[in-house]
């Protein structure tokens, strides 16, 4: 179909393993720290064409099972891991075929989100605001070592903020 991908794993001495389907389309992949589980995002008619994210198990014996929505309508690349979860930048209010063209995106401010990768379990963790009240868009996520600090750039001023997170 129009929305049907499939994504060949290979191993690092070239094994093929067996297939991931894919529902969607602007396939974009983050491995979990572990290598076992795959956090993507794509896109379909199904979502508006709106980006949505999604968490399967990629090891080799249970390719594909346990695939979930994880209803929130964000891109990969806008998450990182910190122990067992994915804590990603979520734009409020996405228009329709953002997932195409995600320039329409641009200034939407984003909530972070937590998600916990055994179960993809969501939790709202914040709306970062700036000095002035306004929202922020948050690029280059990351999460200090010790999983207490979030660091990440404010789209509009490409200045590094940080947030303390709760335990």
């Amino acid at each position: 179909g129009l929305f049907k991908q499939q994504v060949l794993l290979i191993g690092f001495n070239g094994e093929n393993f067996k297939g991931l389907n894919i529902d969607g389309r602007g396939f974009l992949p983050k491995w979990t720290p572990d290598g076992q589980r795959l956090l993507y995002s794509v896109y379909s008619d199904q979502t508006n064409y709106r980006p949505s994210l999604w968490l399967v198990n990629a090891a080799t014996d249970i390719v594909g099972t346990s695939k979930q929505n994880i209803n929130l309508a964000t891109w990969v690349d806008k998450c990182t891991f910190s122990g067992g979860v994915a804590y990603c930048g979520v734009p409020l209010n996405l228009p329709e075929g953002a997932g195409f063209s995600r320039e329409l995106s641009s200034g939407i401010p984003d909530t972070i989100w937590r998600v916990d990768l055994a179960t993809g379990g969501t939790t709202l963790v914040a709306q970062p605001i700036d000095e002035n009240g306004t929202g922020i868009t948050t690029t280059n996520i990351t999460v200090s070592q010790d999983g207490k600090i979030m660091y990440f750039t404010d789209a509009q001023t490409g200045r590094i903020r940080e947030m303390k997170l709760l335990p």
